[in-house]
């Protein structure tokens, strides 16, 4: 059995660009009329066909032959006779199962002659059938060809066929949403039209004996010059099953992620399978009212290969795969400067993990990775002791049991110069646009404090003088960003009307 699944990430091409209303001949919605709803005008000319309840029970909204004279025949022009590939869609309620009563169309009809696109059964089995003829004023085999699908109509019951003919050994019919495979039979030529229009409810296929009638009701019947592509199928199928919304798990290590599937039929019952963890899950499940239903208790992962089937036409649809994220851990992070410059009794203090839980922390400082693997005390916490001052980069810390990860940036361990009457000095800034130590600047412990502040490259350039009122410097010079170095600075300060010099460097690091 085949079936047909659409599936959603196929590959660019035209083919697939094309919307319902591309090469449509015409479209009879049969709404108390035979006019045409597409564009072309091409209404139909009905001969005693009536109107009748559609599948959903509205009045009017089909149309109802009585298998002895009723049809509805097409404008006779030549748009309407087209070279293959030509496609069919309709629904259908057969009445009658005798093979007098199955004839449902004719693309050409012509009394005694083999001719058109027909859809009827195989008179031995009342299975589903689609040919041509190649014109001939003969039945036979060799003046048509026909594929016969392995399903047989069923009476009194609406059911939607689609109808897909590219070629003499490539038709399709698709039963609800159903390809269930048919053999070819027939030798016939090229496909041919008469001199005769089409028509709905009546074929000719005994030479000599009047044409067949068709007994049941028709409805929404369309009609193209071209092959339908997988979402046009899809479109008409009703089949547009969806991943409306995912939920991560709320915490690390929890299972209550969830999958919303959207465009399900409210109250209809189908199967989900889906493959995480290289394990099928199976779910039965009810569209609720809103035509949606949400898989939850979902750990973080892969869920792949999500394939959606209604159970009662077997319609699927391939929704591919979700990922569902896993939460970072949610980490706070502070620092302790050195007590004095030369020391190495700086501290990194990491918060908010979970009490005796094993970690493991990398950072980089000095171009050389470091890797800790640590546990987290009563509090929730760990000190890294004894460092130097300098950027610690990338600090990165890793739940070992659930692989949680929080990465928590830069931290800067600092010293100030110390024993200066009314400042301290920085020995390193970051002017990398973070918002954190973006800037140099004196650091002023007396409000007494009066100076004026000369930094200089390497080669003793001036690049910026500081004071009071213009108290601090971005990295810059004259509008462009200077490298990271170590540049050298001279504070000229006062205090009690007396005058001093202090001379010292810092980095820039970017």
């Amino acid at each position: 059995m085949k079936i047909l699944k659409i599936v959603f990430f196929l590959v660019s091409s035209t083919v697939f660009s094309q919307d319902l209303t591309d090469n449509l001949l015409l479209y009879y919605s049969f709404d108390g009329d035979t006019n045409d709803s597409s564009i072309n005008g091409n209404d139909g000319i009905n001969f005693g066909a009536t109107f009748a309840n559609d599948r959903f029970g509205n009045p009017n909204s089909a149309i109802y032959f009585d298998g002895v004279n009723d049809y509805v025949n097409f404008p006779n022009i030549s748009e309407l006779k087209p070279d293959l590939p030509i496609s069919f869609s309709f629904w259908i309620k057969y009445e009658s199962y005798n093979s007098d009563d199955r004839d449902v169309f004719n693309t050409s009809f012509e009394e005694d002659r083999n001719t058109g696109v027909y859809f009827n059964s195989q008179m031995s089995t009342g299975n589903y059938a689609i040919n041509y003829g190649d014109g001939s004023y003969s039945y036979v085999t060799s003046t048509r060809r026909s594929f016969v699908t392995n399903e047989a109509i069923d009476t009194n019951n609406w059911h939607q066929i689609i109808i897909i003919i590219n070629s003499a050994n490539n038709m399709k019919i698709y039963v609800d949403c159903m390809d269930n495979g048919g053999v070819y039979s027939g030798s016939g030529g090229a496909l041919q039209y008469s001199a005769s229009s089409g028509c709905i409810g009546r074929h000719d296929r005994d030479l000599g004996a009047p044409a067949n009638y068709f007994k049941g009701a028709i409805d929404d019947f369309r009609y193209w010059n071209r092959e339908l592509t997988v979402d046009n199928i899809a479109e008409l199928l009703g089949v547009n099953y969806n991943v409306s919304n995912m939920t991560t798990s709320t915490s690390c290590g929890s299972n209550d992620g969830t999958i919303t599937i959207s465009g399900l039929t409210s109250g209809n019952n189908y199967t989900i399978t889906y493959i995480h963890n290289s394990v099928t899950e199976t779910l039965s499940i009810t569209a609720d009212a809103s035509g949606n239903y949400i898989i939850t208790g979902l750990e973080s992962g892969i869920y792949d290969s999500i394939l959606v089937t209604e159970n009662v036409t077997g319609c699927q649809d391939d929704l591919g795969q979700v990922v569902i994220d896993e939460p970072d851990l949610a980490l706070s992070v502070a620092s302790t400067d050195l007590t004095s410059c030369g020391s190495d009794d700086g501290t990194i203090t990491i918060s908010e993990l979970t009490s005796g839980n094993s970690y493991t922390i990398t950072y980089i400082h000095n171009s050389v990775t470091e890797t800790l693997s640590i546990t987290a005390d009563a509090s929730g916490n760990y000190i890294i002791t004894g460092l130097e001052s300098g950027i610690y980069n990338s600090i990165l810390v890793t739940e070992n049991v659930t692989g949680c990860q929080d990465d928590l940036g830069q931290v800067i361990v600092e010293c100030f110069d110390q024993g200066l009457p009314c400042f301290k000095t920085k020995l390193v800034f970051t002017p990398n646009g973070d918002g954190i130590n973006d800037y140099w600047n004196l650091i002023i412990s007396s409000n007494a404090c009066d100076y004026i502040v000369y930094i200089y490259d390497r080669y003793g350039k001036l690049l910026k003088t500081l004071s009071p009122e213009n108290n601090k410097w971005d990295g810059t010079f004259r509008g462009y960003n200077l490298p990271s170095n170590d540049y050298w600075y001279v504070v000229e300060y006062k205090i009690d009307d007396k005058k001093y010099t202090y001379k010292s460097h810092f980095a820039l690091k970017r």
